[in-house]
């Protein structure tokens, strides 16, 4: 299972010797900072004291959460210049000029719920365009750029001019195009699917994954704890769910783009909270 070798390397990894000695939070926010301020020099940037950096542009006010960062960065403290890049590419998405957005890009992602509280909590005034999933999880929506997920808003979502049960035709449509070839490990009546890195939670949104014979001993049963792990076995096999129980602990723990630490259960339609 691909957690249990993360784990094991990650065990492996803390009994070598880094080239570089590991920064602290302040160390790496400051490290950002810089970063930022090299890349984008007509921005304003403030660390904030909750691990975090505010932005004001012409673009637009916004907030740069470091959590993310800082834990792909401890996943592999030498790679502080690869982690920077990537996230200031990221970055480039809200400083760049408005561009025409590209219909077949747009994407659905789950989150959970509390996202959305998050963000209101941040000062972040900008509504995001969403569909709420279940009580646990909402689907937000995405361009999938070769810099990563640019997140629609309500205004861009306005702007396309379609309505709300379109635009999530439209992303599962793009979605089932866009994901790569689904990798399956399986052992004793427990799967884990891999789908590129960034789609995996949000396999649970294809039906057709789920609507087949059921190759598992009872309803299917998931762990979704980040973006990109999801865990599956079968709601009579006791083991397994013991098994999905400790990886949603573990990866919820340990993850970058965490989902939930909660089981879903497959209901014919959608997943709900097991």
């Amino acid at each position: 299972m691909r957690l249990t070798i993360v784990i094991l390397l990650a065990v492996m990894f803390a009994s070598c010797k880094f080239k570089h000695p590991v920064l602290d939070q302040e160390e790496f926010a400051q490290a950002y900072l810089k970063e930022l301020h090299a890349n984008y020099p007509a921005v304003k940037f403030v660390p904030k004291k909750d691990f975090s950096i505010s932005a004001e542009s012409k673009a637009g006010n916004f907030t740069f959460y470091l959590d993310n960062a800082y834990r792909a960065y401890q996943q592999e403290p030498d790679s502080l210049a690869k982690v920077l890049r990537q996230y200031m590419g990221s970055a480039s998405l809200l400083f760049r000029e408005k561009q025409k957005m590209e219909l077949s890009t747009i994407v659905p992602v789950i989150k959970p719920i509390t996202y959305l509280d998050d963000l209101k909590k941040a000062g972040n005034s900008l509504e995001m365009a969403t569909k709420a999933y279940n009580d646990q999880l909402v689907i937000v929506y995405a361009e999938d750029l070769p810099e990563g997920f640019k997140y629609l808003t309500k205004k861009d979502f306005d702007s396309i001019g379609i309505s709300a049960d379109s635009l999530h035709e439209l992303a599962i449509e793009n979605f089932y195009k866009q994901v790569p070839n689904i990798e399956t490990y399986s052992k004793d009546g427990r799967y884990m699917l891999a789908a590129g890195g960034n789609y995996e939670a949000s396999l649970i949104l294809l039906p057709s994954l789920w609507m087949d014979d059921c190759p598992v001993n009872g309803d299917f049963v998931v762990a979704i704890p980040s973006r990109d792990l999801i865990f599956i076995t079968g709601s009579k096999n006791k083991a397994g769910l013991d098994s999905l129980k400790h990886y949603a602990s573990e990866g919820y723990g340990s993850g970058i783009y965490t989902v939930s630490d909660h089981l879903f259960r497959w209901n014919g339609s959608i997943f709900e909270k097991y």
